[in-house]
């Protein structure tokens, strides 16, 4: 019973590890938009963009995945 019991606190402690580490890659996604938001040039705005959104894409996946 005991084991059942540590097993189900640590499980729980890894769910909550994963929403804070979830809810920092947004943050740190969102600063890189406003990052690109701050560029004049078009051109490497649209580089720096892509670039968040592939590092969105790759999230997806990797939620999927799991």
């Amino acid at each position: 019973m005991h084991r059942l019991f540590f097993t189900a606190l640590v499980m729980t402690s890894l769910t909550g590890c994963g929403v804070i580490a979830e809810f920092a890659y947004e943050d740190a996604l969102e600063r890189q938009r406003r990052t690109c938001d701050r560029i004049p040039d078009r051109g490497d705005y649209r580089l720096c963009i892509e670039k968040v959104r592939e590092a969105e894409r790759q999230a997806e996946a990797s939620r999927k995945g799991n």
